[in-house]
């Protein structure tokens, strides 16, 4: 179903988790999660949707808002983001993200320009402006991955994971739109959304990454429209899809964010996995503070 943490990664120490709660506007917290949304789907009803939107899906799109807070600092960063996917199964997907702008901690923006590109299992990291490009493998030739699997993959565009693969590793309930004022936008639609939270059960690759995941979508559609994710160090990172479209074609300027530059003259730096799989779930970098 997913697992980007989107580009939030592109695109997370340790305080507690009511000292956080208190500092983020109380926001990290999500009221009690029911069986069934108000419109009564339950929640493997919920599941078997998502899934069956995932395997059938041939492209999604969406124009995304970041926000990533630090627990430490107290600090927020935000990016401005395109996301282009195509279809095909695991590390056959294709999927593109252009940063736009980031507006460090201070509000200052300054545009970025910087794309990701996920093909053929490997992240592939453009700098145009500095004609550089650096090439990280995900996965071996033959073996299996999927980009979008929550807890394994880079990224968040939460379709396709099979319902039985969620309830093993987590445990999932209908939730309600989070609080905070990051969903604002989503309020007057909040009535035709379906809201997931999922708990990682303990021992699972995601329980290392994340405390909970909330995952909010277009109740027709299943376009995804919103992400929060809390961290086990009490970092929180949102994601606010916009103009969110599943199998709604790829036009030119979409294509381009999923296509490969003419990389002449570039200076391309490529680190293929090593013979010992790194066993903890692949990141995109985080940019150091400065």
């Amino acid at each position: 179903m997913i697992a980007f943490a989107f580009l939030v990664g592109m695109l997370c120490a340790a305080c507690g988790t009511a000292q956080v709660v208190a500092r983020d506007d109380a926001s990290a917290q999500t009221a009690p999660t029911p069986a069934a949304s108000e419109n009564g789907e339950s929640i493997g009803a919920l599941l078997d949707r998502l899934e069956a939107r995932g395997r059938t899906m041939r492209d999604f799109s969406a124009s995304v808002v970041v926000e990533q807070f630090d627990a430490l600092t107290e600090e927020r960063e935000v990016r401005r983001a395109r996301v282009v996917m195509t279809g095909g199964e695991g590390k056959k997907k294709v999927i593109g993200i252009m940063v736009d702008e980031v507006i460090d901690a201070s509000g200052r923006g300054a545009v970025d320009g910087r794309r990701f590109l996920f093909e053929n299992g490997w992240l592939i990291e453009l700098d145009a402006a500095r004609k550089q490009a650096v090439k990280r493998q995900l996965v071996r030739a033959g073996e299996s991955f999927d980009p979008l699997r929550l807890g394994e993959g880079p990224f968040i565009v939460p379709l396709g994971q099979p319902r039985a693969s969620v309830e093993r590793e987590f445990v999932a309930s209908v939730a309600s739109l989070p609080e905070h004022g990051f969903f604002k936008s989503l309020r007057s639609a909040e009535g035709g959304l379906r809201t997931l939270h999922l708990v990682p059960r303990e021992g699972t690759e995601a329980h290392r990454s994340m405390r909970s995941v909330t995952l909010v979508f277009d109740g027709v559609t299943l376009a995804p429209r919103g992400v929060e994710v809390i961290k086990p160090n009490g970092d929180t990172e949102r994601v606010l899809l916009r103009e969110s479209v599943i199998d709604g074609g790829i036009d030119a300027k979409q294509a381009e964010v999923i296509t490969l530059p003419d990389m002449t003259g570039w200076r391309v730096d490529e680190r293929p996995l090593a013979r010992e799989v790194d066993a903890a779930p692949a990141q995109l970098p985080r940019e150091p503070r400065g």
